[in-house]
């Protein structure tokens, strides 16, 4: 029987290995783990793999580069708990405002009482928080009040910030995203990573709970920032507000591999109704 040419959009496991620098039990692992989809075609023992999942990882390699998966800087990525707040409050300063007086602890825990899926954080194999992400929903008004100056983020309302519940239409902010500076520069690139890592899998969790993110949104001062922005793909648009780059897609026009990923969820999880209907 002749070797297949994979479809459009697949790759072979070697070329996949070859893209991503990694082994078969690597490959397999990241398989299991959800990471990369696989397609076996019928009557065939061996399979494809989702190019646009490679990218992904691709993305996320580039933006850290040197990251590789270890069982001694072993991560775990969650909500953080109230209790988290502190450790994150000064990773955020240490991190992103060194020269600020003022910590963003109350900040935090205000925008998690309002959302409590708006902190995640990293922790290491001793439940050592190294990293954190914090996201914000909003509503268009008070994404685009923020983005000109108008409002800042410590202004934003209760109203501004909804729920990720069923069907719910959202603009996503990426406040921050930041590791320890206290850690080596390559242990920081491997949590970088792990961070990355586990918002996408947020996000592709809300696509699973059919809420629909519009755009994604970021803005940075820093050249780490900058760097991670640019090295994802997000466009890099002129800023209203000086001094502070702007980021940001319309997520079902993008291009960008995990948001095309994160859309074609969306689009599957919606369609399971009609589906379910036309069962006869």
């Amino acid at each position: 029987m002749p070797r297949m040419q994979p479809p459009p959009g697949w790759l072979r496991g070697s070329e996949v290995s070859a893209r991503l620098h990694i082994s078969d039990s690597l490959l397999s692992r990241y398989v299991e783990e959800g990471k990369i989809r696989r397609h076996v075609p019928q009557g065939r023992t061996y399979g494809f793999y989702n190019e646009d999942d490679v990218k992904i990882l691709e993305n996320v390699n580039s933006a850290f580069p040197g990251a590789k998966p270890s069982q001694k800087h072993r991560s775990f990525f969650s909500i953080a708990k109230r209790s988290d707040v502190s450790a994150i409050a000064k990773i955020d300063h240490d991190a992103i405002h060194p020269n600020d007086d003022a910590y963003n602890e109350e900040v935090f825990l205000n925008w998690q009482e309002k959302n409590p899926e708006t902190l995640f954080a990293l922790r290491d194999i001793n439940g050592v928080i190294v990293g954190f992400v914090s996201i914000l929903p909003l509503t268009r008004p008070a994404l685009d009040s923020i983005i000109r100056g108008k409002v800042s983020l410590t202004g934003v309302t209760d109203k501004d910030i909804p729920l990720f519940t069923k069907n719910a239409i959202i603009h996503l902010y990426i406040v921050a995203m930041a590791t320890d500076p206290q850690y080596p520069i390559k242990m920081r690139h491997e949590y970088g990573a792990a961070l990355l890592t586990g918002l996408f899998s947020f996000m592709l969790d809300l696509a699973d709970r059919s809420v629909a993110i519009e755009t994604i949104t970021a803005r940075s001062h820093t050249q780490d920032g900058i760097k991670l922005m640019r090295k994802l793909g997000l466009p890099w648009l002129i800023s209203p507000v000086a001094d502070m780059e702007l980021f940001s897609a319309v997520v079902t026009e993008s291009g960008i591999p995990f948001l095309r990923k994160y859309s074609a969820k969306l689009a599957e999880k919606r369609s399971l109704p009609n589906k379910a209907k036309n069962i006869p």
